[in-house]
Parts: structure tokens; sequence; C-alpha cells
């Protein structure tokens, strides 16, 4: 997945939600943040770091 090879390497990482499905082949346009362990204020840091990436992938 490129949108997530891009982001590991502002070191934001996510797994693609798919797996989270019964059917994952059906559900590849999804992705699985894990917050819960992550310092409250990096979050939305990590969120703009996915949003430039997935802009970025949507206009090239």
């Amino acid at each position: 997945m490129e949108l997530q090879r891009l982001c590991k390497q502002d070191s934001v990482w996510f797994e693609p939600g798919g797996a989270m499905f019964a059917d994952s082949e059906q559900n590849k346009n999804y992705l699985r943040l894990g917050y819960s362990s992550i310092n409250q204020s990096l979050i939305p840091e990590g969120i703009a770091i996915i949003s430039k990436h997935v802009n970025n992938l949507l206009n090239a």
C-alpha cells in the first residue's frame, strides 16, 4: 500500500483495515489507526501527515 509506505517515512504507522473484516478482499479502502498508546498531543500531527499523503496521492 503506497499510502502506508509514505506515512512510515514520516514515522506514522497504521494497519490496512481489510484484515478487520471477514472478507478482507472486499474491504481494501479502510485503515486501522492505533491511537490508544500514542501521546494524545501527537495525534493531530499524525492525522495531518496521513491527510497530506492522501491528498498528494489523489492529485498525482
